[in-house]
């Protein structure tokens, strides 16, 4: 049972090739038709173990091999690691494209909750920002634990390995091909909680929920602004936006459990999640000395 079981290890990541338009998986097996272990890999340009993995625990009965990975319709991996979208499907996840539907479903809440609030400007304003609350409480804890979720197999597949682990896997911040959260993950639920809301006569619910699609379209269009091939420099250099690109730049290239927050680092303030960028910069001189 014991020399069984060493070889149901959990696989460590390890680096892989770009061949062909394919990615190419480093593969540990055993002589042997009863034992193959997969890993997921990285982009280095050879079949090697990850920075900071070893192959301690391997036996000398284990060999390495490379195997074709192909991605999704429409999706591929460039020579330089970064993933490409192609076709109409993948356009419809494109930034402009998510703020050109959404900006009219967030107004048009905004305007159906202001008429059945009689106008009353003090709490339209209360219920936009308590809607755009909850959404930076949402943001978080989506981004801490469903997205970099890693310990449950099967919320780490569909999340982690599906969704967020190649963008990670970038070594910069500029993205050729950004793409944002797919309108068909999103769109359905916006417009089941648009009719939900619409049942309320107050108006309370809708304006709440324009508050929250707020707080949305200022996410997708920072993430849109910090992995930009070209961002706008009077914008990233503008005080509040130049500092959250820098905590985001933290947590994507050095400290990806750290910084989740995006519009906002309250939360992370409050959870022991944040790194603030002058700690970072002085961690790393410490370190380079």
């Amino acid at each position: 049972m014991a020399g069984r079981s060493r070889f149901r290890r959990r696989p460590r990541p390890f680096s892989g090739s770009i061949r062909d338009g394919a990615l190419l998986r480093c593969v540990r097996t055993r002589q042997g038709p009863e034992s193959r272990l997969a890993a997921s890999c990285g982009r280095a340009p050879h079949c090697s173990p990850a920075v900071g993995e070893g192959r301690r625990g391997y036996t000398d009965g284990e060999r390495w091999t490379a195997v074709r990975v192909e991605f999704s319709i429409g999706r591929h991996l460039t020579q330089e690691g970064f993933c490409e979208y192609r076709g109409l499907w993948w356009t419809l996840a494109l930034p402009q494209v998510i703020l050109g539907v959404f900006v009219p479903v967030a107004a048009a809440a905004g305007v159906s909750a202001a008429r059945r609030m009689a106008f009353a400007w003090g709490h339209l304003l209360a219920a936009l920002l308590a809607g755009w609350v909850f959404w930076t409480i949402f943001e978080y804890a989506l981004h801490r634990w469903v997205l970099h979720h890693t310990r449950r197999p099967w919320i780490r597949r569909v999340f982690w390995d599906a969704l967020h682990k190649d963008h990670h896997g970038y070594k910069v911040m500029s993205d050729p091909d950004h793409h944002g959260v797919h309108i068909a993950l999103t769109l359905p639920p916006v417009l089941l909680l648009a009719v939900v809301a619409s049942a309320s006569p107050s108006g309370w619910m809708l304006a709440i929920l324009s508050g929250w699609l707020v707080g949305y379209l200022c996410y997708e269009s920072l993430h849109w602004l910090f992995h930009a091939s070209s961002p706008m420099p009077c914008l990233v250099r503008f005080g509040p936006i130049a500092r959250l690109l820098q905590i985001h730049t933290i947590h994507h290239l050095h400290h990806a459990n750290m910084n989740y927050g995006f519009v906002t680092q309250f939360w992370d303030r409050q959870l022991g999640t944040a790194v603030m960028p002058e700690d970072a910069a002085s961690q790393h001189t410490v370190d380079a000395t």
